[in-house]
């Protein structure tokens, strides 16, 4: 009985605050009936809402109330006659109801461009001289930190993720550009703030990988790779949203990345013989094909895009390819040049290999 009866409370506290939502949005409504231009409906909303969220006694029907006027202001714009109203009425809330709205729903237009214009300053002094100060795969990576204009969409959370960036990012400015090292402190200051963009991932193993291959004592391999763990262990990730909200934290994942290749060499040190000058692989048969370097990478990218190879960390493919295939031009494809291919694939090698994709179907 005691179940029931608060099934039915809970019930009743939603159907009151269902008939709320339509009172207070039914100004709004009267104007569409009635085609009629006002300015003062806005005020009016606001003032209900605010009154009736400050009388409601618990979080959860607080959050429920808000992000049902969310839901319907968004649905309400639209309608041309509603439209300003509406966003103006969603700016408020976001504002202050912020830590009830849903954040996966659009920001209002009015919090878009106050967020927008906030940063442009700050953004077109700095890009320059980050562009100038790191090498173009890393600039491409993170290009879409730059790129904030009105045209784009964006969700609160989304919004929220480059506020807090570009406070930081201003707040930290003289630690980024004292060192002389700055590409490696920029890198620290992208995981502290939650970029986690998986092809800052892929860049960042491919560093670590190439760095070994030019090693071949794997003690040596070891003191590379706890190197870079003891780098990343020792960044302090700033509490925020991320940059991908369906994508993992990068500091665990490079943590978890490098305790499994570590685990890989201290597996190849039982077999290593120090005395061994040289390490002599038997020759191995290797894939000959009429693609450029460009084009394999391109093609192979297509191919973990669109899920039919499902290797999470893209470095291991990388390596894969430059030890197993080769090309016309080159007999042997340096990993280096294949990574910097693979994140940066020009419009003529998109339009080789899109062709070639259209002739094989044709023929099938």
């Amino acid at each position: 009985m005691g179940g029931y009866f608060c099934v039915f409370s809970i019930f009743l506290i939603q159907t009151k605050l269902y008939f709320n939502l339509k009172y207070e949005l039914q100004i709004l409504d009267d104007l569409v009936k009635d085609y009629k231009e006002s300015n003062a409906e806005v005020e009016a909303v606001i003032e209900n809402l605010k009154k009736n969220c400050f009388s409601i006694n618990s979080e959860e029907s607080t959050k429920l109330y808000v992000r049902k006027h969310q839901y319907e202001l968004i649905h309400k714009k639209e309608i041309d006659l509603l439209y300003g109203k509406s966003d103006a009425i969603l700016h408020f809330l976001e504002i202050v109801f912020h830590k009830y709205i849903d954040e996966n729903l659009p920001i209002s237009d009015l919090g878009k461009h106050k967020f927008v214009t906030k940063y442009a300053d700050l953004i077109a002094t700095n890009m320059p001289m980050i562009q100038s100060r790191i090498n173009k795969t890393l600039f491409n990576i993170v290009t879409p930190l730059f790129d904030l204009n009105i045209s784009r969409k964006y969700t609160v959370y989304s919004s929220n993720f480059y506020a807090d960036f570009w406070d930081n990012l201003k707040l930290d400015f003289n630690i980024l550009i004292a060192g002389n090292e700055f590409e490696s402190t920029f890198i620290k200051f992208l995981i502290a703030n939650n970029f986690n963009s998986h092809y800052l991932f892929e860049y960042l193993t491919s560093l670590v990988m190439s760095q070994l291959i030019e090693e071949f004592n794997p003690h040596h391999q070891e003191e590379i790779l706890y190197n870079h763990y003891q780098t990343y262990n020792n960044i302090l990730v700033r509490k925020g949203n991320l940059f991908k909200i369906d994508y993992p934290e990068i500091k665990p994942l490079l943590i978890d990345w490098l305790k499994l290749e570590l685990k890989k060499c201290r597996k190849k040190q039982e077999k290593f013989n120090p005395r061994q000058s040289n390490f002599l692989k038997p020759e191995s048969i290797k894939i000959e094909t009429t693609l450029s370097v460009g084009q394999i990478a391109y093609f192979f990218k297509l191919l973990v895009e669109n899920g039919i190879i499902t290797n999470k960390v893209q470095s291991n493919i990388l390596h894969f390819i430059s030890d197993n295939f080769t090309t016309k031009k080159a007999e042997s494809i340096s990993f280096s040049s294949l990574n910097n291919k693979y994140y940066n694939i020009d419009d003529s090698t998109k339009n080789n290999i899109n062709n070639l994709l259209l002739k094989m179907l044709d023929k099938s």
